[in-house]
């Protein structure tokens, strides 16, 4: 909103794309009166809005429906345990190496493929739902930002393992051969999302059998919540 509490053009412009969406076909305005006729003139100027690459990004945004009550990112209370599935970093470590430019990038293929094409966990997410978890997100930020934003939610805190991160083993690897510490590396990498899961100890007992019997993806408890907030 502007200065006299007026709607800016660009809000104005995103108002326009929005109707534009739902209505499914063009809203007949004037581009004279600075709007616009169709999506792609809306988007099109939205994004001088934002910023310039030299190069085409092609954006998607899936929506959806949720049948029952969603688990939301607040919801996690003192005693839970915190439980991540699969392993941590193997994202971080296939953009250093894609960073790199090595001649080698075939020694650390499965970097370079958690990077380029990340598995999302959403049977492992159902499954967790239905077993009656407190919180739950994923980590596209890495564990080290989203931790804090899943205990911000609910005003409470955390003690985590450093022992007991999951580590990918190319994330291991990398951070050793460049002298940096593997868990510390790992968590604060992002594009992983894997999820952190909140829930209480009896829940999360048979989860830690239940995902990993039903999906494969392994789950590992990485610390508590507390009530005293900070990590």
């Amino acid at each position: 909103t502007g200065a006299n509490g007026q709607p800016t053009p660009f809000e104005v412009k995103l108002v326009q794309m929005v109707q534009l969406l739902r209505d499914g076909e063009p809203v007949k305005m004037s581009k004279r009166a600075g709007t616009f006729v169709t999506l792609a003139d809306v988007v099109r100027e939205v994004g001088k809005e934002t910023f310039r690459l030299a190069r085409k990004v092609i954006d998607e945004m899936v929506l959806g429906t949720v049948e029952g009550s969603p688990v939301l990112r607040r919801g996690s209370k003192a005693g839970d345990w915190l439980l991540v599935t699969g392993t941590l970093g193997g994202s971080r470590a296939g953009l250093r190496v894609l960073m790199s430019a090595s001649s080698e990038q075939t020694e650390w293929e499965d970097a370079v493929r958690a990077h380029l094409r990340p598995i999302p966990r959403l049977a492992q997410g159902a499954l967790a739902r239905q077993a009656g978890v407190h919180a739950m997100m994923d980590l596209s930020d890495g564990f080290a930002a989203d931790l804090p934003k899943l205990l911000n939610a609910s005003g409470v805190g955390a003690v985590i393992r450093e022992d007991a991160v999951p580590i990918h083993p190319s994330a291991r690897r990398w951070a050793q051969s460049h002298g940096e510490n593997p868990a510390l590396f790992a968590i604060a990498g992002g594009e992983d999302y894997e999820l952190l899961i909140s829930a209480s100890p009896e829940v999360a007992t048979v989860l830690l059998e239940y995902i990993t019997h039903e999906t494969g993806t392994p789950l590992t408890v990485v610390g508590e919540v507390v009530a005293e907030s900070g990590v």
